[in-house]
């Protein structure tokens, strides 16, 4: 490694900007004025004495940065822990549409990132903190894990298909007689220990797998703010505790947010735009930009709310007769990011939700937590009317499963509701119809006979918790009817 040819602390009283090109083993610095004049160029030795010195000399007035690469955050953080610069860490995929060249050197990008900083041109990352990071970690881990088993049990199915081996795969990977009643007699010696190898290597994979879950759990239920609002996420359908940690992960502060649109842009699940005058305009795939293992646990969530009662299935329905599954699942993914912008911002839960399903996977989170040693409180109950409409009622029907019933009915109301009005192309005040006009077809007038009387005037496109805990107590109504009059006879 070169010796680093440090230059006497340069007395300049104006603002400076430091572009640091990190390497890891040497880096390369340059200084520049407001005016564009360099003062400083060097190589430097990436180690923690050098970037203390160099945090030394900074002031207020100066700004540092640097593209993000693996140390980088650690690098910033040290920064601010030293100096009160401006630091700034880069986005290097957009940097490099500003700053492409035919020569590209160290020397030449840490004088770009310098150019770049100086006229404020420069595409800036957010630096989450140490809680945030480090659940990203953990999230990597696991999926990494997940991938690396996916990968072992691809090679069995590879060994059993090459050598006509037939099987079921479910029950492959399963222990005990399961695989003992297969049949490998046409494999090779060599291949059968490969298998039984395979299957030990995917037992220790699994057993790593569970512990790190474990260890989520233990992480999220430490932080009071974070398991809150793991409890909020994990009120929607098809969120579970994984998916709901890495979307937390990649989120961190929602507040960075000012609209739904702006969260859903972040995860790369707005559609590409190419305009040029104003004859020509192009709407191409979404832009997959942002954190791809976000936008993977978002469609993976996705897939499994669409086979569950809510507007958001009908959405999936409607877009998928035109489209087909994949694109239908993909909106799906950007509404559920949008939605979970409101459940974060306005601290409320989703308000389809099972609400024995969510109790389930919130237990589920204490439990894991508790393998680890991490005790949590229980979570807060959310507002329900049909724990009023039920209480002191001695019916001949569990109180809880006739809970679990009246929520997937009224939500599957919801969706046909939201349904027609989208096939029919009403507007939003159906329940107001005037069934004398002629021109108000009889599939209308029964819609709006529907929303009155069913519905109690509740909109699917603007609901409210007050119009859903009446349409919540029509249902109810339904359901305890016959066993009153049971009673009654």
């Amino acid at each position: 490694m070169s010796k680093s040819k440090r230059k006497q602390p340069i007395s300049f009283a104006g603002p400076r900007f430091f572009g640091i090109d990190l390497a890891k083993r040497e880096s390369q610095l340059c200084v520049m004025d407001a005016e564009g004049n360099i003062l400083e160029e060097r190589r430097f030795p990436t180690t923690v004495k050098e970037l203390e010195q160099i945090a030394a000399e900074l002031t207020t007035r100066d700004t540092v940065t640097f593209e993000m690469t693996t140390n980088s955050f650690a690098i910033a953080r040290l920064f601010r822990e030293k100096c009160r610069a401006r630091v700034i860490v880069s986005n290097p995929m957009k940097t490099k549409l500003i700053a492409s060249a035919r020569v590209k050197t160290d020397k030449i990008d840490a004088r770009v990132l310098c150019e770049l900083a100086r006229v404020g041109f420069l595409p800036e990352v957010w630096l989450p903190d140490e809680e945030t990071e480090s659940l990203r970690r953990l999230v990597s881990r696991r999926t990494n894990l997940v991938r690396r088993r996916t990968a072992i049990k691809n090679d069995v199915h590879s060994i059993l298909q090459r050598n006509l081996v037939e099987y079921e795969r479910p029950k492959v990977f399963a222990s005990g007689p399961s695989f003992k009643s297969l049949d490998i007699s046409r494999l090779p010696a060599l291949e059968k220990l490969l298998v039984d190898d395979y299957r030990d290597e995917i037992a220790s994979v699994d057993a790593r797998i569970e512990q790190t879950e474990r260890v989520i759990a233990a992480f999220v239920c430490a932080d009071q703010k974070m398991l809150h609002d793991m409890d909020l996420l994990m009120t929607i359908d098809g969120i579970n505790i994984v998916s709901a940690a890495g979307i937390l992960s990649a989120i961190g502060d929602i507040s960075r947010f000012s609209s739904p649109k702006k969260l859903a842009s972040y995860f790369g699940l707005c559609p590409s735009t190419y305009q040029s005058g104003d004859l020509r305009s192009f709407h191409g795939r979404i832009t997959k930009q942002g954190r791809a293992e976000a936008r993977w646990f978002l469609a993976e969530s996705a897939e499994a709310l669409i086979r569950t009662p809510s507007p958001l299935a009908s959405l999936y329905q409607r877009i998928a007769r035109k489209k087909g599954h994949n694109i239908a699942k993909i909106a799906v993914a950007r509404k559920m990011a949008e939605l979970i912008w409101h459940v974060l911002s306005k601290q409320t839960p989703y308000l389809y939700q099972k609400h024995r399903l969510t109790q389930e996977k919130q237990a589920r989170l204490r439990y894991l937590a508790k393998l680890s040693g991490i005790m949590a409180t229980s979570a807060s109950p959310t507002k329900r009317s049909n724990d009023t409409a039920l209480k002191g009622l001695k019916l001949p029907v569990a109180g809880r499963d006739l809970k679990t019933q009246a929520s997937r009915i009224a939500a599957i109301r919801a969706s046909n509701i939201y349904q027609a009005v989208t096939e029919g192309r009403l507007n939003n005040n159906i329940a107001s119809l005037n069934k004398n006009d002629p021109k108000v077809s009889p599939g209308n007038i029964a819609l709006a006979d529907l929303c009155n009387t069913r519905l109690s005037g509740f909109n699917p496109f603007r609901p409210t918790q007050h119009d859903y805990e009446a349409l919540l107590r029509d249902v109810l109504k339904d359901l305890i009817s016959p066993h009153i009059e049971d009673r009654t006879a």
